[in-house]
């Protein structure tokens, strides 16, 4: 499992940053990825009964770097780090740059729906040809 800290570091490496470089988003990494469990809930959720697993009851919360993140791998390494990315360059007032990082964010959400499977059904149904097969 990953934790807030591997979502940080990753998150950091995308903004050129380090730990040591920006203490202040050391600190909002357990609140800002807290506040984005709503939005990716479900979607973990369905990656999760996809496999077989069952889903999530509760949201979880974040308090510390040390924290484990539950979701499941595709959606930590794909979507989280920029979605964090994102809220922290917002929180730095730094938009022209986040909207960079959240439509890439937005991009990873989407790949990681369309890691789900969904039943196909045919819709140009071969009509019957009276018993000639």
């Amino acid at each position: 499992m990953l934790t807030v800290r591997d979502i940080l570091n990753t998150s950091l490496s995308l903004l050129f940053e380090s730990e040591g470089s920006a203490p202040d988003y050391i600190i909002q990494a357990p609140v800002i990825l807290s506040s984005m469990v709503p939005e990716v809930f479900d979607i973990n959720n369905e990656l999760r009964a996809s496999k077989g697993l069952p889903p999530l009851e509760v949201w979880p919360q974040f308090k510390n770097l040390d924290d484990e993140i539950l979701f499941e791998p595709e959606l930590c390494r794909a979507a989280l780090p920029y979605g964090l990315a994102t809220n922290l360059l917002l929180a730095d007032e730094e938009d022209a740059r986040a909207i960079n990082y959240n439509a890439k964010y937005a991009d990873a959400v989407n790949l990681c729906m369309r890691l789900i499977p969904e039943p196909i059904s045919d819709v140009y149904p071969v009509p019957s040809l009276g018993g000639v097969s």
